[in-house]
């Protein structure tokens, strides 16, 4: 997601409105910026053996998930995670067959 500001800005003296445009700019550039400001939602079913998510429009290796949604207790932790590659995440999990919903960055 990228973010983009246009400034159609009136009634503003030129330096003042030079430094709030700077200002808007550094906030743009961060927000770009954020690793974590791409991700992918994926549905999976757990196994306590090694699963693995296959990821469709993240297109980097994955560095970071959280937990959107689980339908039942489960504890979910990464696996080998020296080994993702491109698109393909490895977990593993203290209960077989929970549908969750992970985000992953």
């Amino acid at each position: 997601m990228k973010v983009a500001i246009r400034h159609r800005i009136k009634g503003f003296i030129q330096g003042e409105l030079a430094s709030l445009l700077d200002l808007l700019d550094r906030i743009v550039n961060a927000v770009n910026d954020n690793p974590l400001s791409e991700y992918e939602d994926v549905d999976a079913v757990t196994s306590t053996s090694e699963f693995v998510v296959t990821l469709k429009t993240l297109n980097k290796t994955p560095s970071y998930y959280t937990i959107i949604k689980k339908a039942a207790a489960v504890d979910i932790y990464t696996s080998s995670p020296e080994t993702w590659t491109r698109n393909v995440a490895k977990f593993d999990a203290t209960v077989d067959g929970v549908k969750v919903t992970l985000r992953v960055t």
